[in-house]
């Protein structure tokens, strides 16, 4: 597949921003009373790890009086309840929350009229909702920009939704970004919480360009009326149980690691947020009228914090980033065939682990695995639970790995240490 040139493609990205972004209507209000932000929230996915944190703690928010749960259709047969029930259990979160008769649950697309949804229950949502929380965004790295057109165009609609609301205020919109549009920068000191104008700074690929084109047209909405927070979240870890994603980049990162012999070392911090923590700041945010936030933890640990659990558990020594990736791309070049790489998921991402394991990218002005420093001051200042929470413990470590090893995801191994290397 040939190159395409970083100035097409930030011409492309600027383009979007412009057409979904432009001629907003403004928000001209009916009412004349204040309502609470809590009073009816629209969250859009809520079957992942944070979607799924966040329904549950709005549901026994007091504050709360309706949720709709708008989540994409699936042909499994399933009812929509007994879909969020079966990913409530596996992230140990009750089921029973869902019998609350604050809770309307909803299939339908954003990107279709009325959200897919039949006129009368559109209406009733546009009325009376003082909340959106869009939290749900299709997952593919490997799809270029123009692919995620049907969800930019359906914030778009969510956007102007929220502007013909007839409420003093219009809702508050919450958007769930990635501090990954922050993949090319170069610079030494922390990234601010402000706009990203130069797309350059967030061309790699289209999921990441498309969070950016959504920031760029909730800035442009803020001058239309709209109150809105572009969350740019960084690694959320596992749920209260442990549950995380087995498809992710660090579960795939220890199972690889069994099969060629090793973990990488990294002696420097990371800011990874539990789901519970994190999905309790967003509903924090609701209340407050920051624009943008670095949703991290605020007590960072050391990533050999990580890598002693790890290694007792695992059982493999650690070895420098430039020998695991060495050892990982010879299992990719050896390894051609289907079920090898299933072993290996790592395999699947080498791209992605030689960008974050770059020469230029192991200085400590970087986080842990070349994550770029961010500055979370406009999180402390709209949701007061990032103040000074916690630090992640080694007992949430172990949960994470003894549910990927309960799954049969990891293979279990004794705590062998007196062979293994010492961090």
């Amino acid at each position: 597949m040939p190159q395409i040139d970083e100035e097409v493609l930030a011409e492309r990205m600027l383009s979007a921003a412009r057409r979904h972004g432009a001629q907003l209507p403004r928000h001209i209000p009916k009412e004349l009373h204040q309502r609470s932000r809590f009073e009816n929230v629209l969250i859009i996915g809520t079957r992942g790890g944070l979607g799924s944190e966040l329904l549950a703690q709005l549901l026994v928010h007091p504050s709360v009086l309706k949720v709709y749960a708008l989540n994409r259709v699936h042909q499994d047969g399933k009812t929509p309840k007994r879909r969020q029930g079966d990913e409530f259990r596996f992230r140990g979160i009750k089921p029973s929350l869902l019998e609350s008769s604050n809770l309307v649950l909803l299939e339908g697309d954003i990107s279709e009229t009325h959200l897919g949804l039949q006129e009368d229950q559109f209406r009733e949502i546009a009325e009376t909702v003082t909340a959106i929380i869009l939290n749900g965004w299709r997952v593919n790295f490997a799809s270029p920009l123009h692919d995620f057109e049907p969800a930019m165009a359906g914030t778009r609609q969510l956007i102007e939704m929220a502007l013909a609301s007839p409420h003093r205020n219009p809702p508050r919109f919450i958007f769930s970004s990635t501090i990954g549009i922050f993949q090319n920068v170069d610079t030494r000191n922390p990234m601010r919480e402000i706009p990203v104008e130069d797309p350059r700074v967030t061309i790699s690929m289209g999921y990441r360009e498309s969070k950016w084109v959504i920031e760029q047209m909730l800035t442009a909405a803020a001058e239309a009326g709209l109150s809105s927070c572009s969350v740019r979240i960084g690694q959320i870890t596992g749920n209260v149980n442990g549950a995380w994603g087995m498809q992710e980049w660090f579960p795939a990162t220890l199972k690889s690691s069994q099969v060629i012999g090793c973990l990488p070392m990294d002696y420097r911090a990371v800011n990874w947020i539990p789901a519970q923590l994190a999905a309790r700041a967003m509903i924090e945010l609701i209340e407050s009228d920051e624009p943008i936030v670095h949703l991290v933890h605020t007590q960072s640990i050391p990533f050999t914090d990580i890598l002693r659990v790890a290694q007792r558990m695992v059982g493999v020594p650690v070895v420098s980033q430039v020998e695991w990736l060495r050892r990982l791309e010879s299992y990719a070049e050896i390894n051609t065939s289907r079920e090898a790489r299933r072993h290996a998921p790592a395999v699947r991402m080498l791209p992605f682990f030689r960008q974050l394991m770059a020469l230029e990218k192991q200085d400590d002005e970087y986080e842990a695995m070349a994550m770029p420093r961010v500055s979370t001051e406009r999180l402390k200042n709209g949701a007061p639970c990032m103040v000074s929470p916690p630090p992640v413990s080694e007992e949430e470590i172990r949960r994470w790995i003894q549910h990927w090893q309960s799954a049969g995801f990891l293979a279990h191994q004794s705590d062998r240490l007196s062979h293994l290397s010492k961090l």
